[in-house]
């Protein structure tokens, strides 16, 4: 079967079954107008067209994407059964209440169809929907037995009440004739009426056990799919119960039996709108937008049906009399009335099940700053705003990246995104530190301007965490730095110590002793030993002085910053450019670490200049605001614009950055390059 094909039959039996329904409820609406009897015999025709309408509108959907798909092919079968069931209980309430038996020649076969036309209506969903939900698929091979115990019990019920000589499965009068059963044919139709009650009874439980195990297995968007149909089917199976038990309990006036019809439909009404729920709210089966229309004026056409069939049916209860043409027109205007109230809240109720709170962008931004407070850790932050979004909006996939210095990282993720999402940056203080990813709810589904307004302020809102969590994450990283470098001066300070000032002494130790054994037999083989231990001692003691450089320059103590620094810049004039230090008249006192940091990045940056600039002139600045701010700028050939930043230029900005500063290194215009450091500081006290 071609797709167009398959197209034109699906919806063909959508629009009989609801010419089917329609057909009977205008029926039993006649019937009861006619004669002004509630027709508490047929309470369950008001939960059965919603069962018809909700499974005529999910399995042609459905099959219009999968058309192989099992589970679109019982909601349109069941839709279809329940139609000819609607059917056949108008016609026979109005060829029974109104016209009587001998005007109404379709009796017989109304009577016939009402003994067994109804079985699928119950067999499908409860055994073969439950069973086979949500993919169409069994939970394994070794359910094979159960789904035969369901077609083949199914099918013997349905003949076993077809053809048996006495409607046995007559809720009013078993022991009625069967105007089209096989005259002895009876204890055969009997066996195969308890075999397949027999069937559909393993079929039924298997269904739940396999369901069970379904949902105990699955986790995540299926978890909540097979949630729904769970409490659907248990809410079923306890109306089963209590429907026998009020049929038991109540049998006069065959009023137990229409208690326990009608509880036993709406509980099955249970098992379509749970399905209904499960492929709208999770968008099972990528169901196009025209769900939204179609569901929204399907369920507004049934509301205004069932609310006009109950009020005559009430009116007609509460005044025990016929009430005619004059009853139906206030029933009219009740429902006229009522109308566009339910219009505007069913539509209110299905786009918040298919778009969210997209409507209501105040209560998405107070719930995402609920939960941005509840959240302790700030990484978890950004995978709070995430799932709130996803949740919110109900969207296939939401990521939140953060900007590195390679790119954009992924860091908060929903779903999996279907297309190009779209891409909304995340600004704090005019910084991008990050984006916001969406992806439409379908490919033909694009946002609206309301929708992308409210995705732009919930970027804003991200914009101040992410940079939160940049800030945490830029502490920790310097934390490990920081860490890592004491270490790491440990080991060379041990390894300094150890391996050369401690051999030193040792080897100092044993010569002064030779030394003093030599005095009393060789002195003048003991004025040399002297002579070399002094120059060891010499030795010795530049060694500690370089540690102690290393530690911290004595220059800076001894003379200040930038006496330090201009000193260090006139040790390479020499074959260098010439270096000037600018500066205030008078600095105050730097913390110790500021200091270490400005000579180092001073001293690093006039080195790379008479390395590799080929400069004749350099200017170092030195300016006090709120933080001390260091300028060195030559007149060489500058910086390539893709040049790789090397081992001096990675040092300075890790001094800086172990402060909280930065440094920048730029290409002067005309020629030549500038380095600017910022270190924050708090002066010293006094």
């Amino acid at each position: 079967m071609s797709s167009a094909i398959a197209r034109l039959t699906i919806w063909s039996l959508a629009a009989l079954t609801a010419a089917l329904s329609l057909a009977g409820l205008v029926a039993s609406i006649m019937a009861v107008v006619a004669t002004g009897k509630s027709l508490g015999l047929y309470t369950h025709q008001l939960t059965l067209p919603l069962i018809a309408i909700v499974f005529a509108i999910l399995g042609p959907l459905v099959l219009t994407r999968h058309p192989r798909h099992l589970v679109g092919w019982i909601m349109a079968i069941t839709a279809l059964f329940s139609g000819i069931v609607v059917l056949n209980v108008g016609l026979r309430a109005y060829g029974e209440e109104v016209l009587g038996p001998a005007r109404a020649g379709w009796l017989p076969l109304m009577q016939w169809l009402d003994l067994w036309v109804w079985i699928p209506t119950n067999v499908l969903p409860f055994a073969f929907l439950i069973l086979l939900f949500p993919d169409g698929r069994l939970p394994s091979p070794r359910w094979r037995p159960v789904a035969w115990a369901a077609g083949v019990g199914m099918v013997a019920t349905m003949l076993g009440s077809a053809l048996n000589p006495v409607a046995r499965m007559d809720a009013e009068d078993q022991l009625r004739p069967n105007p089209f059963g096989i005259q002895g044919a009876g204890p055969a139709m009997d066996v195969l009426l308890n075999a397949g009650g027999l069937l559909l009874l393993i079929a039924f439980v298997g269904s739940i056990v396999a369901l069970v195990l379904r949902f105990r297995r699955s986790s995540g968007i299926d978890r909540q799919q097979l949630k729904w149909l769970a409490y659907a089917t248990v809410l079923l199976v306890v109306s089963i119960v209590l429907s026998a038990v009020v049929y038991a309990a109540v049998p006069q006036d065959n009023l137990g039996a229409q208690a326990s019809i009608l509880l036993t439909s709406l509980a099955l009404l249970g098992i379509p709108l749970a399905a209904s729920v499960a492929i709208l709210r999770y968008r099972l089966y990528d169901i196009d937008l025209i769900i939204y229309r179609t569901v929204l004026y399907g369920l507004l056409t049934a509301s205004v049906i069932v609310l006009y069939v109950a009020l005559v049916m009430l009116m007609g209860l509460l005044f025990q009399t016929q009430t005619g043409w004059a009853g139906a027109l206030v029933a009219t205007g009740i429902v006229a009335v009522l109308f566009q109230p339910l219009r505007e809240r069913l539509q209110k109720a299905v786009s918040r099940l298919l778009y969210g709170e997209r409507d209501e962008p105040y209560a998405v931004l107070t719930r995402l700053s609920r939960r941005l407070r509840a959240t302790l850790e700030p990484e978890q932050a950004l995978q709070t705003i995430v799932d709130t979004v996803a949740q919110a909006l109900k969207l296939p996939f939401v990521a939140i990246a953060l900007a590195e210095a390679t790119g954009f990282r992924i860091v908060g993720e929903f779903g999996r995104p279907s297309g190009e999402p779209l891409i909304l940056p995340m600004v704090y203080q005019g910084d991008t530190v990050g984006r916001l990813m969406v992806s439409w709810r379908g490919p033909n589904e694009p946002f609206g301007r309301s929708e992308v307004d409210l995705l732009e302020d919930i970027a804003q809102q991200a914009g101040a965490a992410a940079h939160t969590v940049r800030l945490t994450r830029d502490l920790q990283r310097s934390r490990e730095r920081l860490v890592t470098a004491r270490e790491e001066e440990r080991r060379r300070l041990r390894r300094e110590l150890h391996d050369g000032l401690g051999p030193e002494l040792a080897s100092l130790s044993l010569k002064l002793g030779a030394a003093r054994n030599l005095i009393p037999r060789a002195p003048d083989r003991a004025d040399a030993v002297l002579a070399e231990l002094t120059a060891q001692v010499q030795g010795t003691l530049a060694g500690i002085r370089r540690l102690a450089y290393d530690l911290r320059p004595p220059a800076l103590d001894e003379l200040g910053l930038v006496p330090a620094v201009r000193e260090s810049a006139s040790s390479q004039a020499e074959g260098g450019p010439r270096v000037v230090v600018e500066a205030p008249d008078s600095l105050p006192d730097l913390p110790a670490a500021v200091e270490v940091a400005a000579y180092r990045i001073a001293t690093e940056a006039v080195t790379n200049v008479a390395r590799h600039a080929n400069a004749d002139h350099v200017v170092v600045r030195f300016d006090l605001t709120d933080a001390l701010e260091l300028t060195i700028q030559d007149d060489g050939g500058g910086i390539p614009a893709k040049a790789r930043a090397g081992v001096g230029i990675t040092s300075m900005r890790e001094r800086a950055a172990e402060l909280g500063g930065r440094v920048d290194v730029e290409a002067v215009p005309g020629g030549g390059t500038r380095v600017r450091a910022r270190l924050p500081l708090l002066l010293a006290e006094g």
